[in-house]
């Protein structure tokens, strides 16, 4: 969609896609540290959220007040009633015009509440990315973060084993694993402003893998960026465990080898092979043990 002359610069926004439980939190957190940075997470949800909140359901901010009596969104609410009658403007629209508008006064309203120059959105939807990149109201970085398929399945039936529900679920999500990866691969991966980020090298080097990202965004790292427990964010949507526990430090995780019985790593494995291979993760345990042992200091 064209821009009249008149209008404002682009928004500068990395975009992250890929499948959940890969570490976008976290991604998002090492980037929003930066101070020209803000990580709105997944910010698609900025409508429902609300109206969640003030129909009394649990939706906290990572500052942890709830979504409606956090003081930054209060603020944001602010800004956008100066040009909507209803400040919750709903950036999930699917008409290019009318998403434009909505998601443009959003990002501006953030940028100028914080003072930073770029948005961060883990949104994950190809179809949010697909209207960014056909707006010339937006400058789009995409990062693709990708995390081995057998540690997204291992945490797929850690969650349903909680809640006692069947774990069959595991091959099904590994299938769609591969499919949402590949297809995103061979849909962005050639475009100039596309980066690879799997979730294994970002853990385990999280300085040079977000210097990485910033170089798209005319940016380089800040002494103190990676500290998660020195800065404070305002996402409201996606991992809430992540989201509230970012004093933590960076650790890559790794419990999936031994927690995967043998059946399930054989078989994930080979449902999901053009996909391990196309992402660079071995097949067998022991090469993947040796892989994410090269990849850390004392590896």
């Amino acid at each position: 969609m064209a821009v009249p002359a008149s209008a404002p610069a682009p928004i500068p926004v990395i975009y992250v896609i890929g499948s959940g439980r890969s570490g976008s939190t976290l991604l998002g957190q090492l980037l929003g540290g930066h101070s020209e940075v803000f990580y709105a997470g997944e910010v698609y949800n900025y409508r429902n959220s609300h109206l969640h909140a003030r129909a009394g359901r649990e939706r906290w901010c990572s500052c942890g007040e709830s979504v409606e009596d956090c003081t930054f969104w209060t603020e944001i609410r602010a800004r956008l009633a100066e040009d909507f009658d209803d400040p919750l403007v709903d950036l999930k629209d699917r008409d290019p015009a009318t998403f434009e508008r909505h998601n443009a006064a959003l990002f501006r309203a953030l940028l100028a509440e914080t003072g930073r120059s770029v948005i961060v959105d883990a949104s994950k939807r190809h179809y949010r990315l697909d209207l960014l990149l056909k707006s010339d109201a937006f400058e789009v970085t995409i990062v693709h973060l990708v995390r081995d398929a057998r540690a997204y399945g291992q945490s797929i039936l850690k969650t349903r084993h909680k809640a006692g529900r069947p774990a069959s679920a595991y091959y099904t999500k590994m299938w769609n694993w591969q499919q949402k990866n590949l297809a995103m691969k061979a849909i962005y991966g050639r475009k100039p402003r596309y980066e690879l980020v799997r979730y294994e090298e970002l853990a385990a080097d999280p300085a040079g893998t977000v210097s990485r990202i910033l170089r798209h965004v005319h940016l380089g790292l800040q002494e103190g960026q990676l500290d998660r427990a020195r800065h404070s964010f305002h996402d409201f949507s996606g991992n809430l465990r992540a989201r509230l526990k970012n004093v933590r430090p960076v650790r890559l995780q790794t419990g999936y080898l031994d927690k995967l019985n043998r059946q399930r790593w054989a078989l994930g494995t080979a449902m999901v092979a053009p996909g391990l291979l196309a992402f660079g993760y071995p097949f067998r345990r022991d090469a993947t043990r040796r892989q994410l042992a090269a990849l850390t200091p004392d590896g």
